[in-house]
C-alpha cells in the first residue's frame, strides 16, 4: 500500500508532463520547416512553408527580406523562370537586393543548370554591384558554357544582355 501514493504521483507527473508537451507539438514555425523542408529536397513544401512564413513576417524587415530570397530560391527548383522574375521583380518593388542576393541566386540557378536564367540575375547583379567579384566570375562560366555548346540558347541569351561575341 505505501507504493500506491507514488505510483499515483507518478501517473499524475506524467499526465502533467505530456499535457505541457502537446500544445508544443500543434505549434509550428514555418520558416524553420520551410528550411528544413529545402535542405531535404521538398520543394514545394518549402515554397508553402516560406510562403506563410513571408506573411507573417513584418512588412520590410530585415526577415522579410531574407525570406523572399529564400523563397525564390527554393522556386528555382519548381520553375526557374518564375523564380528569375520575381526575384529581379523584388528590387522593382521596393526591396533592396545586396550583392550577397544576387550571387546566392546567380550560384543556385546555376546549380540546378538554369543557365539562361542564371545570365539575367547575372547581369542584374553586375549593373547594380560593380564591385562584385563572384559575379563576373560567374559570368566567364557561362560564356564558357555557350562557346562550348553545352547550354542550347545561352549565347542568345548572353547576346541580347550585352554579353555576347567575347
Amino acid at each position: 500500500m505505501k507504493n500506491i501514493p507514488i505510483k499515483l504521483f507518478s501517473a499524475t507527473l506524467a499526465l502533467a508532463a505530456s499535457l505541457l508537451i502537446l500544445p508544443g507539438c500543434g505549434s509550428t514555425n514555418p520558416e524553420e520547416e520551410g528550411y528544413a523542408a529545402m535542405q531535404a529536397g521538398e520543394y514545394q513544401s518549402a515554397l508553402d512553408l516560406l510562403s506563410e512564413a513571408l506573411e507573417n513576417a513584418e512588412s520590410g524587415s530585415a526577415k522579410a527580406h531574407e525570406l523572399s530570397v529564400a523563397r525564390c530560391q527554393t522556386m528555382a527548383h519548381l520553375d526557374a523562370a518564375a523564380s528569375k522574375d520575381v526575384f529581379l521583380g523584388l528590387s522593382e518593388n521596393g526591396l533592396a537586393l545586396t550583392r550577397k542576393d544576387y550571387e546566392n541566386m546567380a550560384s543556385e540557378l546555376m546549380g540546378i543548370t538554369a543557365y539562361e536564367e542564371a545570365a539575367h540575375v547575372i547581369a542584374g547583379g553586375i549593373d547594380t554591384f560593380t564591385d562584385s567579384t563572384r559575379l563576373p566570375k560567374y559570368l566567364i562560366k557561362l560564356k564558357k558554357l555557350a562557346a562550348s555548346g553545352d547550354a542550347p540558347g545561352l549565347s542568345s541569351t548572353l547576346t541580347g544582355l550585352g554579353y555576347g561575341g567575347d
